[in-house]
């Protein structure tokens, strides 16, 4: 084996080690479901303009989806046919119903309706992200 070789070997060796690295410390850590709660309530209490009493109960109705979902979630992390997909995004759905009833009753009809469209907005700028990640 030449220089050349031992050169080109090294390089490419640092090329892929760097390249990997990048890929690892781009990724967010995972934030625990109490942080994703508060951080939730705090979007909408900024949001929604909520009043202390319904900060209080939107921070335990968002405390009790998340951990919900988490939940079921570590129950199941991938399903291996369409039958256990489609019975865990059924069971998701139906989480995710039971906040949304118990939410609308919680705040105004104003505030619900101003959550539904940022709710709305944010589906769609994960569905142009996802698209975009799709097209690379």
């Amino acid at each position: 084996m030449n220089l050349k070789s031992l050169v080109l070997w090294v390089a490419c060796a640092l090329l892929t080690t760097s390249t990997a690295l990048a890929q690892t410390e781009a990724r967010r850590p995972h934030k625990a479901p109490e942080e994703k709660a508060a951080a939730m309530t705090q979007r909408m209490t900024r949001e929604l303009t909520l009043t202390p009493d319904q900060q209080t109960r939107v921070g335990e109705l968002n405390n009790k989806l998340v951990t919900d979902l988490t939940a079921l979630r570590a129950d199941n992390p991938t399903p291996a046919d369409k039958a256990q997909k489609a019975d865990r995004r059924a069971k998701m759905q139906a989480i995710r119903a039971d906040y949304d009833a118990k939410l609308k009753s919680t705040i105004s009809a104003d505030q619900y309706s101003l959550y539904e469209t940022k709710r709305a907005e944010q589906k769609g700028k994960m569905k142009e992200r996802r698209q975009g990640r799709n097209k690379q």
